[in-house]
């Protein structure tokens, strides 16, 4: 056999080590509780538990629906993910049939999390009426980011058409379900080299082996290795020595360029195709005003092209509409004052006693001693 398949062996095994002795500590601090939890309901404290520690965070956003069966569940729940070190916060939304508003305060603490662009987990203990305005609500708002992952747990129900539906491919959006005791399994929105996206099963947790799989979910490193052929429409604008555009009438002719060249190698590695776009107002666009973006910015966040490789600066501003890749050039900036003059060194001598720094220094000072 092989030393790099003993080594994988011997990860997967300590992996189902930890695993297992975890879930005996999740179930040995929840006996020790005043509450009592039942089966089912230790089984999926233990699921979140491996949850919070296989996904690079050590935050846990909940979200549960009121009025709540349950509500010490998510009590519990809350107070285990602490104890093992896994930090949380709650939120909760009552659900109303006549429009999505009740939904407004999560929807602002995403946009909060995105706009800090820290890694965040969801994790939706909601039905799946409420499930699909939730996730309605994201596409709308374009909230798909990569350093978020959407948990729904829909533990005793079918994921529906409408919410498969307003999935996106640049959505992270989980599903857990609880086919029979003890067994759940994860469906994931698994994109693919050649666009789109579909729920797949990626992984499963039984009692007795945790996760299956790790990681959790499929590393987009290895999903989007080769994207076999795949064609992307991209922006360009002329902005020399980025890109050397010549237009006409009805067309334009790239000539050349920095990101021509990298855009190049990028296809010649990755395995895609492209095909240069002349954007209407040919400008990169600047920070939201009214509900809208203009630019280059704009049609990447409205989703009409996916990528734009070009010398545009990251802001804040910019940051809360679109996501930017590495740096492909680091600069620097000084600033330049004007120098002082030369001072006299026939004065060197005296300059210490002007009379300002004179008047301070003899000022006679009066002390009123009390006996």
């Amino acid at each position: 056999m092989r030393l790099s398949s003993i080594i994988g062996l011997t990860c997967i095994i300590s992996c189902f080590c930890q695993a297992r002795r975890r879930a005996e500590e999740v179930e040995g601090y929840l006996s020790a509780q005043p509450f009592i939890t039942s089966e089912e309901g230790a089984h999926l404290i233990n699921v979140l538990v491996d949850v919070g520690f296989d996904l690079p965070t050590n935050h846990l956003a909940i979200v549960y629906e009121v009025p709540n069966e349950d509500e010490q569940l998510v009590t519990t729940l809350c107070t285990t993910l602490q104890h093992f070190g896994i930090r949380t916060s709650l939120h909760n939304v009552l659900r109303c049939n006549k429009s999505t508003t009740y939904l407004s305060k999560l929807i602002d603490d995403i946009k909060s999390t995105s706009a800090a662009y820290v890694d965040e987990v969801y994790v939706l203990m909601t039905s799946m009426e409420t499930s699909e305005d939730v996730i309605s609500m994201i596409r709308q708002e374009k909230l798909g980011r990569r350093n978020i992952i959407y948990i729904f747990l829909l533990l005793n129900e079918r994921i529906s058409d409408v919410f498969k539906s307003d999935v996106e491919e640049v959505m992270r959006v989980s599903v857990i379900t609880r086919p029979r005791p003890q067994s759940y399994l994860v469906y994931y929105n698994q994109a693919s080299p050649i666009g789109g996206g579909k729920f797949q099963m990626v992984n499963w947790w039984t009692r007795q082996r945790g996760f299956f799989r790790k990681p959790l979910f499929p590393q987009s490193s290895d999903v989007f290795r080769d994207l076999r052929g795949r064609t992307f429409v991209i922006p360009v604008l002329h902005k020399p020595p980025w890109y050397f555009v010549s237009y006409s009438n009805d067309s334009i002719q790239v000539e050349g360029g920095r990101d021509e060249k990298l855009l190049t190698i990028l296809s010649e590695k990755l395995n895609f195709r492209f095909e240069y776009f002349d954007p209407p107002d040919r400008s990169e666009g600047t920070a939201m005003v009214n509900d809208t973006v203009q630019g280059v910015l704009g049609l990447i966040w409205t989703g009409e092209v996916d990528v734009f490789i070009g010398d545009l600066t990251v802001t804040f501003e910019r940051s809360l509409v679109v996501e930017f890749s590495f740096f492909t050039l680091s600069d620097s900036e000084v600033f330049l004052t004007h120098a002082p003059g030369k001072l006299n060194e026939a004065l060197a001598l005296v300059r210490p006693f002007h009379w300002q720094v004179s008047f301070f220094s003899f000022t006679p000072s009066v002390v009123i001693m009390i006996r």
